[in-house]
């Protein structure tokens, strides 16, 4: 896994664009077979919230769903396999944006639907007690795919960003994107929720700062237009965000 990966990230974008299109291509085939062999076991009162539902967690999400459905780091990407066909990035980042979505809640209400309140932290673990070893191994299957797609695409932004921002020869900068978390993961960082919702609330949310705050420069927008108003509303709550999830680890460790 990690081997591949790595591999893939030095080569580059060409390697790694046909490697993210068929690996989309077998995840959605996947998910399809696991909502067709739930059927039966699909209870629509596993959806409903129970009422003993404690508000105190009601923002606890907040980092790993901010973290699933970032994609601002994948742009440059993007347009760089656009090529000279560049004119299709401002209609391609809006379906980009709503398919996750719908994708995600597809995925929420198949795996509630089927293992309601036995649901794990994995989410795809839970399937075994109702669909047995063969659709679990499926399950992890998607999993690997979904991260893998991930680790690729992200892992070449980083190095881009080592390599042109910080000007860091091109071999170092792949060495720091790919063997930094492996070191992480080695020393026993590996709880995957709190880990996506450390980086999803506190590390996404300062990068959404910066982009709202280069984006008002670019533009110089008025301090009494609309979008000075929903820029500072957005970076208001990437604020809020961050000291929730500062003071909720605080809090846990």
């Amino acid at each position: 896994y990690f081997a591949f990966g790595a591999i893939l990230i030095f080569f580059g974008i060409k390697a790694i664009s046909k490697i993210e299109f068929w690996g989309l291509i077998l995840f959605f085939i996947v998910l399809v077979i696991i909502f067709l062999r739930g059927q039966p076991f699909f209870e629509m009162k596993n959806l409903f919230i129970a009422p003993t539902l404690n508000l105190n967690n009601f923002f606890l999400p907040y980092g790993v769903i901010l973290f699933s459905l970032w994609g601002a780091s994948l742009i440059p990407e993007v347009e760089e396999m656009l090529g000279r066909r560049k004119d299709l990035l401002k209609k391609i980042i809006p379906v980009a944006i709503l398919i996750p979505i719908l994708v995600y809640i597809f995925f929420i209400y198949i795996i509630l639907g089927i293992t309601g309140p036995q649901t794990t932290e994995s989410a795809l673990l839970g399937l075994r007690n109702f669909l047995g070893d063969g659709i679990v191994s499926l399950g992890l299957l998607f999993g690997v795919l979904t991260t893998f797609t991930s680790f690729i695409a992200l892992g070449l932004t980083l190095k881009k960003v080592f390599w042109y921002d910080l000007k860091i020869g091109k071999n170092l900068a792949w060495a720091i994107t790919c063997f930094f978390p492996l070191a992480f993961f080695l020393v026993g960082i590996k709880d995957f929720i709190p880990v996506i919702s450390f980086v999803g609330g506190i590390m996404i949310g300062i990068n959404g700062i910066l982009i709202l705050l280069m984006y008002r420069a670019c533009k110089k927008i008025s301090r009494f237009s609309l979008f000075y108003f929903l820029t500072s509303f957005l970076i208001l709550i990437f604020i809020l965000g961050v000291l929730y999830e500062i003071f909720y680890f605080l809090k846990v460790f």
